[in-house]
């Protein structure tokens, strides 16, 4: 799911968290607010996750440390912890 540069408003859904087959998630440069949801953990298939440069906030899940094919994460340039 390539969707960097495309001035993205809102939150990310929850529903993403039902893609199993997804391995890339890339909003890099887009103007995502709220959270990074928990649901994102259960995408085991997931070798990247970038959401560089938005207006995230708050914690870094934990779940996103249990997807063991994961290469690149990617979350610079937000608010979080």
């Amino acid at each position: 799911l390539e969707l960097t540069y495309n001035s993205i408003y809102g939150t990310i859904p929850p529903n993403f968290g039902t893609m199993e087959s997804l391995k890339t998630i890339s909003l890099k440069r887009n103007k995502i607010s709220g959270t990074i949801i928990s649901e994102l953990g259960q995408l085991i298939n997931l070798e990247r996750i970038e959401i560089s440069h938005n207006l995230l906030t708050g914690n870094i899940p934990s779940q996103l440390g249990a997807i063991d094919a994961l290469k690149i994460l990617s979350l610079s340039y937000n608010d979080l912890h």
